[in-house]
């Protein structure tokens, strides 16, 4: 008899290393099938039949199933990135990028991500595709009118939009007084960032 070495899974643990100390033993090894895991790496030992230090036979067969990886993994969070950089982290994450979409969103610097598809911290599987959206640089006016002044030049300055001036309008309205009635370029227009505008 002789027993199944603990150290096949502490020490021994790629199969090589693995075949070779079963063999040292007098022991046949078998590969089993690989299974996911979530702590052990991939090419690894995960478990072995017999078990480990379970006392058995010279000439026995032992079975070694190895880690395929683990079973799932979240999507890094890439926003802010360049896609050089996206697509590097994705891969390093065992990942791959499924596409880019250009977007039209202010929130950053032309060609860096602005989301993902699924979403950053998700759990997928090893090896799915993830889609990058990435800033086009350009963005959509928002629509200003009604709003006051103060209210109008933040929401162009969170659009990542210029206010150069501003000129006053008589209306017959008086809930209109004090509101912005119109502005230089009009609702929905596609324009680059920090393009100038007037209300």
């Amino acid at each position: 008899d002789c027993l199944l070495s603990r150290g096949l899974g502490d020490v021994y643990k790629r199969q090589v290393q693995a075949s070779q100390q079963l063999t040292s033993l007098g022991l046949e090894f078998v590969r089993g099938t690989d299974v996911a895991s979530d702590t052990v790496d991939k090419g690894l030992v995960v478990s072995s039949n017999p078990a480990m230090r379970s006392t058995v036979d010279v000439g026995s067969r032992v079975t070694l199933h190895f880690s395929s990886g683990p079973s799932a993994v979240q999507v890094p969070d890439v926003v802010g990135m360049s896609t050089d950089q996206a697509s590097q982290a994705l891969r390093a994450a065992g990942l791959t990028v499924g596409g880019m979409e250009q977007v039209n969103d202010p929130s950053e610097d032309r060609d860096r991500v602005v989301s993902t598809s699924p979403n950053v911290g998700e759990s997928v599987k090893p090896g799915s595709t993830v889609k990058l959206q990435v800033a086009s640089g350009n963005v959509a006016v928002p629509d200003v009118r009604g709003m006051s002044v103060d209210e109008a030049r933040a929401a162009l300055r969170d659009a990542r939009l210029t206010v150069v001036g501003q000129s006053e309008q008589e209306v017959s309205d008086p809930a209109k007084v004090g509101k912005v009635v119109d502005a230089s370029i009009a609702p929905g227009t596609v324009v680059q960032r920090d393009t100038e505008m007037r209300i």
